[in-house]
């Protein structure tokens, strides 16, 4: 039985015009025991999941920091011409440890 368990779903950094950073989120959280009943949701043996927006979050200096030297030299403001060659997409970051 999953209880009190917040399973990340989304996440999406983006910075303001004055430089804050601000993190967009939401996880998924369980929205009824039966899986079968989830036409809108992730079913799982647990029952039905559903998309829960969490409030937006200003990114501390620290916070900032530990992202930029994460993500440096990973983006690029310039179209890449790779992006559209292959498969596997090196323009987007899909997860981030």
């Amino acid at each position: 039985m999953v209880r009190n368990r917040l399973i990340g779903f989304s996440a999406k950094i983006s910075r303001t015009d004055e430089g804050t950073m601000i993190l967009a989120s939401s996880i998924l959280a369980l929205a009824g025991p039966d899986p079968t009943d989830c036409e809108d949701g992730v079913a799982a043996k647990e029952g039905c999941f559903r998309s829960e927006i969490l409030p937006p979050k200003t990114l501390q200096a620290s916070e900032v920091s530990e992202v930029e030297a994460v993500f440096e030299g990973q983006f690029s403001p310039e179209p890449n011409e790779n992006c559209r060659d292959i498969a596997d997409d090196p323009c987007r970051i899909g997860k981030h440890a």
